[in-house]
């Protein structure tokens, strides 16, 4: 009788698990992304996208001192935009509209507190495709 027990028991068990692995392999099959829409992916990803935040900290940060700018900063924020047409993004060294269409980011440094003064301002530096640095401004925090 005991036998009799274990071998229903092992079969409902086998039972189950060949179920199981059917309903799995079927439900992943569904979840995978299809050719086209791989492919579409793949055509919409950037540069910008490929390097890390170190690197766009480490491109802008450069910049910013090439320009005498010095940089002391508590916190940054990266934000990726896209311009489906050209609109005007910052202003260059000159003072002059800098006029962008595509992918670009914008980093801003806020500053530490220990830098003192009275006024804080954060530092807005816009980077374009291939890792350009677009140009830069500045702009109050009010407290």
């Amino acid at each position: 009788m005991r036998s009799l027990y274990f071998s229903l028991i092992a079969m409902l068990f086998i039972l189950l698990l060949s179920n199981c692995s059917k309903l799995s392999s079927s439900t992943i099959q569904d979840l995978s992304i299809n050719p086209t829409q791989e492919e579409q992916v793949k055509k919409t990803s950037v540069s910008l996208l490929n390097m890390t935040d170190l690197e766009i900290i480490k491109k802008t940060a450069d910049y910013l001192k090439s320009r005498g700018e010095t940089l002391t900063f508590q916190e940054t924020e990266i934000n990726y935009f896209h311009n489906e047409t050209e609109s005007v993004v910052c202003k260059d060294d000159e003072g002059r509209d800098v006029v962008y269409k595509g992918n670009y980011l914008q980093i801003i440094y806020y500053p530490h507190p220990d830098t003192g003064g009275k006024e804080q301002h954060c530092i807005i530096v816009f980077m374009g495709e291939g890792g350009k640095v677009l140009g830069y401004c500045k702009d109050n925090i009010s407290e």
